[in-house]
């Protein structure tokens, strides 16, 4: 699930970011658009509501995430979301697909299983129920 979405994203501006500097909070490429805003000084118009300004982030004049989840969608219409260390992937009954793994609800801690193997959905409810909460909202 994971391929292209934990991808690198290499910034170099060595006048404004910081050199050499491993950054591991949740980036998405929507915020690209936000981003480059903020540096050309232009509004971020309102139809980009999912886009967030990592400029800030990027330059040291803020220490805090702008992003704390990233929402995605998967070619076959299947929603998950990313928070901290957890993947929530929900399974829509009305959209069975071919891929018999995303036909149940999934619950992951990427940092102890990257290669998101164990589903603990069953072991985490509080968990689950806050990452379904962010999802629906963004949906």
């Amino acid at each position: 699930y994971e391929g292209g979405n934990r991808v690198p994203f290499i910034v170099s501006w060595p006048k404004y970011v910081g050199q050499n500097k491993l950054d591991e909070r949740l980036f998405s490429l929507t915020d690209v658009f936000a981003t480059f805003a903020d540096i050309l000084f232009i509004p971020v118009p309102e139809s980009a509501i999912d886009s967030v300004s990592f400029w800030p982030a990027w330059t040291g004049k803020s220490d805090t995430s702008p992003r704390d989840f990233v929402p995605a969608k998967s070619s076959n219409a299947i929603f998950s979301v990313r928070q901290g260390k957890w993947k929530f992937v929900e399974h829509d009954p009305d959209n069975p697909t071919a891929r018999k793994t995303e036909n149940f609800n999934q619950l992951y801690d990427l940092k102890n299983d990257p290669g998101e193997q164990r589903n603990v959905y069953s072991q985490h409810p509080e968990v689950v129920q806050r990452l379904k909460m962010r999802l629906d909202e963004v949906k």
